[in-house]
């Protein structure tokens, strides 16, 4: 059956996951399951720390500190829609077929939903992927996810460029 499967079928199942994953993890905090404040203040520092390493690890080419990083799962979704999976990503950061030579990310933010952490971000991007210029400026979305004991991985990201034309943000 998974053969057969689309890639757009497969990113669609992908995404969807995600999005259950983030609702269940909502709908615990809603109804008290929630992170204390202390917790909530140690999680951000970690994440915002790995935030700085998956960067420093992009920027040195560094496989296996990107490797740690990564989780078993990852799938990433780049801004023209191509699908990475971790194997992907690390063989492709070790032959230098992905080189970022510069990154500044700005506009960090991190939520936490229990063992779930979504952080959303601009980077600034000097670089390639294989024939492809990155050089520019991208959101993106990375999703963490907490383990039995307590390590805390990267198993979803997403980045989208950002046009040059000013975007409105909506609130409801």
């Amino acid at each position: 059956m998974w053969h057969r499967c689309s890639n757009r079928n497969f990113v669609l199942i992908l995404l969807a996951g995600v999005w259950l994953a983030l609702l269940s993890s909502a709908a615990m905090y809603a109804y008290g399951m929630q992170v204390p404040r202390s917790e909530r203040h140690e999680i951000h520092h970690a994440i915002m720390q790995m935030e700085q390493q998956w960067r420093a690890s992009l920027l040195r080419q560094d496989a296996v500190a990107m490797g740690a990083l990564l989780n078993r799962d990852y799938m990433g979704i780049s801004a023209n829609g191509a699908l990475e999976t971790r194997d992907g990503m690390l063989t492709n950061l070790q032959a230098g077929t992905l080189r970022v030579t510069q990154l500044t990310l700005s506009d960090q933010k991190v939520r936490i939903f229990h063992q779930t952490a979504v952080v959303t971000s601009v980077a600034e991007v000097r670089g390639r992927d294989g024939d492809a210029m990155l050089d520019g400026r991208y959101r993106y979305t990375h999703v963490y996810v907490r383990d039995r004991a307590g390590r805390w991985t990267i198993a979803s990201f997403e980045a989208s460029k950002v046009s040059d034309t000013k975007s409105v943000f909506l609130e409801r």
